[in-house]
């Protein structure tokens, strides 16, 4: 038995060098297959818009990048010390400036903060970099006041057993021009907030089968921060889960899609489908 347990353990050491997923919390390795666009991979049912127009070729300077025919709007910055490759929207420059600003501004603080983290991580190991890797989903809801926003998943390498992952997103009204919240969505947000949590409570234990509902309750609890990470999707709100939050590393991030009929009680009018 314990000869048979050694080689357990060496083997899953053997596999947890190579892959380096979810080896520190116990969880089986698994593939995480790069992605292929400024678009992160999602279920068919969202309706996120992957921007490659030709005619956003004159507007990425302006925002820092470099045109790419097939990535779109690129940021790329080498260091000795890190690399930085970001996918950024550039589509409303002209159409919607305040979302545009609004999204450079995000752009900007994802790379400072990364660039502090990257000054507190020190060195890199010999023959490697740190490195920061970024690519966007865009949305736009069909409500009385229609909205664009988009969602952008950030990957950090910075010396851990995987990388680190995080969201941020950011939503305009596009007849008040304003920046959609949680809170400004939402016509009261403390009552909104139980009806939500049960619905996408619900969807995620679906989507995992019963296992691993201790990170779902965890992740779901009726507060604003865990719900932060919002999009207006066509006729629905779509709600994105980082790595931990609603399930083990393993599983990658999720998301959770609620139709806004099922929120008309909750919902502002404006934003309910017309």
């Amino acid at each position: 038995m314990r000869l048979g347990n050694l080689l357990i353990a060496s083997l899953t050491a053997i596999v947890c060098g190579i892959v380096l997923v979810g080896c520190d919390r116990g969880e089986a390795p698994r593939d995480t297959p790069a992605q292929q666009s400024s678009s992160a991979s999602e279920p068919a049912a969202t309706t996120s818009t992957v921007t490659v127009d030709p005619a956003g070729a004159s507007a990425c300077p302006k925002h820092g990048g470099r045109w790419d025919a097939t990535q779109g709007c690129v940021i790329d910055e080498v260091t000795p010390q890190a690399t930085q490759h970001l996918l950024i929207p550039v589509q409303w420059d002209a159409s919607f400036p305040e979302l545009q600003k609004a999204v450079d501004e995000l752009v900007a603080d994802i790379r400072a903060k990364f660039r502090t983290s990257a000054e507190r991580a020190g060195a890199p190991p010999e023959g490697k970099q740190w490195a920061l890797n970024v690519t966007f989903d865009a949305y736009q809801g069909k409500g009385v006041h229609p909205t664009d926003g988009v969602r952008f998943s950030i990957s950090e390498s910075l010396g851990g057993y995987h990388p680190g992952f995080a969201f941020r997103t950011v939503t305009f009204d596009r007849i008040t021009k304003q920046a959609v919240t949680l809170g400004s969505l939402l016509i009261d947000l403390a009552a909104a907030l139980p009806k939500i949590s049960a619905l996408v409570r619900s969807d995620l234990r679906a989507q995992l089968g019963g296992v691993g509902t201790e990170f779902v309750d965890t992740g779901t609890v009726p507060e604003a921060g865990n719900f932060k990470n919002l999009s207006l999707d066509g006729d629905a709100l779509l709600f994105s889960f980082e790595p931990y939050q609603v399930a083990a590393y393993a599983e990658g991030p999720m998301q959770s899609r609620v139709a806004l009929s099922a929120l008309r009680d909750v919902v502002k009018p404006e934003y309910l489908p017309a």
